[in-house]
């Protein structure tokens, strides 16, 4: 593919289509040379991580997490539950809201589409956000579905500002 500009070649390597491995040639070079090795792209390409070209499909995996967690005894392996827990646990709030935060990201990222895994971030740390300026900052005693309302609000806003 080519001729390309510096410009163009580094756009590739953050879409993925060339690596630092990828063969270059440019005029005064004798043979093919890895883009990694070429002194205009050495500090652009040299530490990144390399691009997974694995096409294999990704489908089902949010099913195999779900599967995973079905298969675990909690009751044995990760809490022993009992009456005196569950009650204590149910009305802890921070208990919830530090395994709600805990574990909302770990589903998030099963979403299939990057966009939608960027806007459930973005719903997720402005949830965050409101919770830490009601509840430490202001110290708001005001109905939950007025501050649920500018979240959703203030994000659906936020998500489309460029």
């Amino acid at each position: 593919q080519g001729p390309c500009t510096e410009e163009e070649i580094i756009e590739l390597f953050h879409k993925g289509t060339l690596n630092d491995k990828s063969p270059l040639w440019k005029r005064g070079f004798d043979d093919w040379v890895e883009l990694g090795k070429v002194p205009e792209f050495a500090d652009e390409v040299v530490g990144m991580p390399p691009i997974p070209t694995d096409d294999s499909p990704k489908e089902g995996i949010g099913k195999k997490v779900f599967q995973d967690l079905s298969d675990i005894d909690f009751k044995e392996e990760v809490i022993p539950i009992n009456s005196t827990n569950i009650r204590q646990m149910s009305k802890d709030f921070i208990f919830w809201s530090v395994s709600v935060l805990a574990v909302l990201p770990l589903f998030i990222v099963t979403l299939e589409n990057i966009d939608y895994q960027l806007v459930g971030f973005a719903l997720f740390f402005a949830f965050l956000w409101g919770v830490v300026f009601r509840q430490f900052v202001v110290k708001s005693n005001a109905p939950w579905h007025y501050l649920i309302l500018s979240l959703f609000t203030t994000g659906i806003v936020s998500i489309q500002l460029p």
